[in-house]
C-alpha cells in the first residue's frame, strides 16, 4: 500500500527511480485553477502532492473534486524538485513534491469537532474523540518519546539480568492505602478479585522464590478521587532484588534517572546540579559533598535528605528546590515576647511550629491585592490568618519593620531583622499553630509564590531522595496506618526503643525512600521486612487481630516462613514521569487513552451498568435509588 513514507520521500532523488506510493491522511487541500495541491500526512510529517488534469481522465480528475481534510488516501507518483522560490522551509519536505499519477480513496471522514490547534476545545470534547487527539503531531512525538523511554529502561534492565514477570491481575484484596477496584467471581459467588494497587506481594514471593533480581513495567488501579497527577489506572516500573540494602537500590534508582535525563545538555544538567546543591546544602545526609565535587559531576546530582528535614524546611515531603526559599525556625524569635499569641505557641515545641519564609525583594514585587489574595489563600488552605512584616528604610536609611504585628513588638524588632537576616524590600511571612497544618499551609505558600513570581527555571531537573519516612501515621479519623505500606522494614533501634517506652509509634522510623523531581514524587519503595516475627509485629502495632492477619495475609506470612532472603525495591510511575520530561501538566496528557476527573471514559462511555442477566449471573443486584 504504501513503498515510502512522507520524509522518506527525500532520499528517492539518490536513486535512478523516481516512483514512489504514499499513503495518509489529507492535511489540507487546495484547488489552484483545477490544480490540486495536497498536503499528505503520515506518522513522520507532510509531503506534497501535486494533481494536474493533464495527466488525469476526466473521470478520475473528478475523484479529486471530492476530497475533503482528512480524507485517507494512497497517491503513486514521481518524486521532484520544486521550481526555484518554491520551496517550503518551514516543511522538512518542503524542497520536494510528488506528482500525482493515481489516486485512490481509502476511506471519507466527516467534518472534524475539533482542529488540532484549537485551544479553546473543552475536555470533554478532547476526551470524547480522543483518537482525533492523537492525531496531532505534538502528541504523536509525545508518545514516540514515551515508548523509546520504556525501551530503554526495559533495555537496562535486562542488560543487568533482571528477569521480566507478569505478575496477576486478577488478586485478592489487602488493604494498601487506596481503595481497590473489585472483580466479582462469577464461579465463586459472593466472592471478589482485586485489581492491583501494585505487585508488591508477589514480588516478595518472587524474592522468596529465588529469582533474585526482578523489573515489570506492570498496570496499576486506584480507586481514589482524581487530580492532575492521578489516574484510576495507571503504569509503574516496578523493581525488586534479593540480598541488597538501601544503597544499591537507590543506585539503580540513579541509574534510571539518568537514563531519562540524558537527553539534557551539559549545561543544563550543570545549572541544575549547582541549584540542587545550594539549596539543600545545610540537609544532605552526605556532608563531605562540596559545590566543586557537585560542578564536576557529567550526570545528574541526586543527593539524599532525609524526611524530617525536607518537611521542616520545605513544608512536604516532595521539596520543589528549583528555588532556594525555605521555610525557616521562628520559635526563638517569639519565645517568651510580648506577642502572648505566638509566644503560647511556641511553649509546645512537639505539636506546634513557627514558621516563616522571606520573599527577597517582595515589598516592590508583590501589589497590594496580590498580597491581600496570599492571605486569603492560605486561609483556605487551613490558616487563621497570615502574618507579616515588611522591611523598609526610615528617614536615615536604617531597616525598619513595618506590619500589623510591629505595636506589639516593639523591642524586638531589631533582633528579628539580625536573625533572619532581612534586607530592605524583603517582605517576612510567619505562619503558627499546630504542626501539621502550617506545615501544610506554607509549603503551599512557597510554592504559590514561587510559581507566581516565576522565580525559578522551569527547564531545571532538580532531584533527591528522600529517606528515614516514619512508618507510622495517623489517618483522618484517628487509627493508625503504615505510610508506606506495612511490608516496609523499620528500624529496628526504633521499635526496641518503643518497646522500652522511649519513643512514641510514631517516632519509628523505616528504611525507605522516595524519589522527587521538580517537586514531584515520582517513585519510592524501601528495604522489606523478611522475617516473619518482624512482620507480624508490625501487624500487631497496626492493630490487626490475628483473624485479620489470617484473612489477608496468611498466604505471605507462611511464605515468610520458609526461608526468605532480605530484599528490597521501588517503583517508578512511568506516567509522572513522562509528564515532568516532558513538561505537561497533567498525567493524562502521556496516557493514550485516559480517563475524566470523575474517573469516566466519554469515548466509550465506562463505566456503564451491565444487564440484570449479568448481574444475576455473579450473585448480584443494583438496588433501586431512593425517590
Amino acid at each position: 500500500m504504501r513503498t515510502h513514507y512522507a520524509t522518506s520521500t527525500l532520499e528517492i532523488l539518490k536513486n535512478n527511480d523516481k516512483s514512489v506510493t504514499v499513503s495518509g491522511w489529507i492535511n489540507s487541500i487546495r484547488d489552484h485553477g483545477g490544480v490540486y495541491f495536497i498536503d499528505l500526512r503520515d506518522k513522520t510529517g507532510l509531503v506534497q502532492i501535486v494533481a494536474n488534469p493533464s495527466d488525469f481522465s476526466e473521470d478520475e480528475m473528478n475523484k479529486f473534486h471530492t476530497l475533503r481534510n482528512e480524507f485517507v488516501i494512497t497517491i503513486e507518483g514521481t518524486v521532484r524538485e520544486r521550481g526555484e522560490g518554491l520551496e517550503n522551509k518551514e516543511l522538512e519536505t518542503g524542497w520536494i513534491e510528488i506528482v500525482a499519477k493515481k489516486l485512490t480513496v481509502l476511506s471519507k471522514a466527516k467534518t472534524l469537532p475539533f482542529t488540532h490547534k484549537d485551544k479553546k476545545v473543552g475536555i470533554e470534547v478532547k476526551s470524547k474523540f480522543r483518537y482525533l487527539e492523537l492525531r496531532d503531531k505534538e502528541v504523536l512525538e509525545l508518545f514516540k518519546f514515551r515508548s523509546k523511554l520504556t525501551h530503554e529502561i526495559r533495555s537496562y534492565f535486562i542488560e543487568n539480568e533482571f528477569i521480566d514477570v507478569d505478575t496477576p491481575i486478577l488478586n485478592k484484596s489487602t488493604p494498601e492505602g487506596a481503595r481497590d477496584y473489585l472483580v466479582p467471581s462469577r464461579i465463586n459467588e459472593g466472592s471478589f478479585y482485586a485489581l492491583p494497587q501494585s505487585p508488591q506481594l508477589f514480588k516478595q514471593l518472587l524474592m522468596i522464590g529465588g529469582f533474585e533480581k526482578y523489573f515489570q513495567i506492570a498496570k496499576c488501579f486506584r480507586d481514589e478521587d482524581l487530580r492532575a497527577d492521578r489516574q484510576p489506572e495507571f503504569t509503574q516500573l516496578d523493581v525488586e532484588l534479593s540480598f541488597v540494602g538501601q544503597e544499591e537500590v537507590l543506585n539503580i534508582i540513579d541509574e534510571v534517572v539518568q537514563i531519562s535525563l540524558k537527553d539534557m545538555s551539559d549545561e543544563m544538567k550543570l545549572h541544575s546540579n549547582i541549584q540542587t546543591f545550594k539549596v539543600l546544602k545545610d540537609i544532605i545526609t552526605d556532608k563531605s559533598m562540596t559545590l566543586e565535587d557537585v560542578e564536576n559531576m557529567k550526570d545528574i546530582y541526586i543527593p539524599k535528605v532525609k524526611f524530617v528535614d525536607a518537611l521542616e524546611y520545605f513544608g512536604n515531603d516532595k521539596p520543589d528546590v528549583r528555588f532556594d526559599m525555605k521555610l525557616y525556625d521562628a520559635r526563638e524569635l517569639f519565645l517568651n515576647k510580648g506577642f502572648d499569641v505566638f509566644s503560647k505557641i511556641a511553649q509546645d515545641e512537639t505539636n506546634n511550629r513557627l514558621k516563616y519564609l522571606i520573599v527577597k525583594g517582595g515589598v516592590t514585587k508583590l501589589s497590594r491585592n496580590y498580597k491581600k489574595s496570599l492571605e486569603k489563600f492560605v486561609v483556605s488552605n487551613g490558616a487563621s490568618g497570615l502574618a507579616y512584616f515588611q522591611c523598609e528604610e526610615d528617614e536615615t536609611g536604617k531597616a525598619i519593620l513595618k506590619g500589623p504585628l510591629t505595636k506589639f513588638l516593639k523591642d524586638e524588632l531589631d533582633n528579628i531583622i539580625d536573625s533572619t537576616e532581612l534586607e530592605i524590600g524583603d517582605i517576612i511571612y510567619f505562619g503558627a499553630g499546630e504542626k501539621d497544618n502550617v506545615l501544610n499551609y506554607m509549603s503551599k505558600l512557597r510554592l504559590k509564590i514561587g510559581e507566581d513570581l516565576n522565580i525559578y527555571n522551569k527547564d531545571y531537573k532538580c532531584s533527591l531522595f528522600v529517606t528515614e519516612f516514619p512508618m507510622f501515621e495517623k489517618t483522618a479519623d484517628g487509627n493508625i496506618k503504615t505510610m508506606h505500606h506495612p511490608f516496609t522494614m523499620p528500624i529496628l533501634d526504633d521499635i526496641e526503643k518503643f518497646e522500652n517506652k522511649e519513643i512514641s509509634l510514631y517516632d519509628i522510623k523505616s528504611i525507605s525512600y522516595d524519589i522527587v523531581l521538580n517537586g514531584t514524587e515520582i517513585g519510592g519503595g524501601s528495604v522489606r521486612i523478611h522475617n516473619e516475627e518482624v512482620q507480624e509485629k508490625i501487624f500487631k502495632m497496626l492493630k490487626l487481630s490475628d483473624e485479620d492477619i489470617e484473612e489477608k495475609f496468611g498466604f505471605f506470612i507462611e511464605a515468610l516462613k520458609y526461608g526468605t532472603p532480605p530484599h528490597a525495591g521501588f517503583a517508578i510511575g512511568i506516567d509522572r514521569l513522562i509528564s515532568i520530561l516532558t513538561d505537561k501538566d497533567s498525567i493524562r496528557e502521556v496516557i493514550a487513552f485516559p480517563k475524566t476527573q470523575n474517573a469516566s471514559c466519554a469515548m466509550s462511555s465506562s463505566p456503564s451498568e451491565v444487564t440484570s442477566e449479568q448481574l444475576s449471573e455473579l450473585g448480584l443486584r443494583i438496588p433501586k435509588k431512593k425517590v
